[in-house]
């Protein structure tokens, strides 16, 4: 009994729900009328005024000089954009290049300088070596010789109007050396060379002090 009433409600729910979606569709579908054909215009009065047609706005053509002119002005910006990020390249790469080569010939010109101040310290040492290990006025020449060599050495040109003595003291007073001393030791080269009496102990004593005050002054 129970089952009998089960399948009845169910049975009569089915159809209640196909009843509902029939009516549904029923209700979403135009009338026969409406689909034969695109409504019917509606009809004007007679004697109401047809409004005027409002006149189809024409696009006005450009003129073709206003194109060149557009077109020539672009041009100009773009070549002068060009031009201008160019030269920045350019300055840029130059003054790289040229801080590279200024930084490479400051280290030459610094080794060169090292070079020559080892030089000139060996020349000085020989000399002081040449003071004590002959007579007093072999001695003096032989140390004066001694910085003649280095002089020469150094890669600086001499004057044709200069004797060997004066190149030597322009090149010693180019590496910063005391002038009173390298003067002082010029004067006695030239004594102990060209005087008939030579040089004697205490003379040969200040060319060794001297000489020791040069090598003392390019050490600081």
């Amino acid at each position: 009994m129970r089952r009998t009433r089960g399948l009845w409600l169910t049975l009569g729910g089915l159809a209640a729900g196909v009843l509902i979606v029939i009516a549904a569709a029923a209700g979403s579908v135009r009338p026969w009328q409406n689909q034969d054909g695109p409504p019917a215009p509606l009809r004007t009065p007679r004697g109401t005024p047809t409004p005027p047609k409002r006149p189809e706005s024409v696009p006005t053509a450009t003129p073709g000089w206003w194109d060149w002119l557009v077109t020539g002005l672009l041009s100009v910006v773009l070549a002068v954009t060009l031009l201008v990020i160019a030269r920045v390249v350019y300055v840029k790469v130059t003054d790289r290049t040229q801080q590279r080569a200024r930084a490479e010939r400051d280290a030459h010109f610094s080794r060169v300088a090292a070079i020559r101040d080892e030089q000139l310290e060996a020349a000085l040492d020989a000399g002081l070596q040449a003071i004590t290990s002959a007579a007093p006025t072999d001695a003096v020449i032989r140390c004066w010789a001694a910085l003649e060599s280095y002089a020469a050495d150094a890669g600086i040109p001499r004057e044709p109007s200069e004797t060997s003595s004066e190149f030597t003291v322009r090149v010693l007073a180019a590496r910063d050396v005391p002038p009173a001393d390298l003067h002082l030791l010029a004067s006695l080269y030239r004594e102990a060379r060209f005087s008939e009496h030579g040089i004697d102990e205490p003379t040969r004593s200040q060319a060794q002090e001297a000489l020791t005050r040069l090598r003392a002054g390019l050490s600081r």
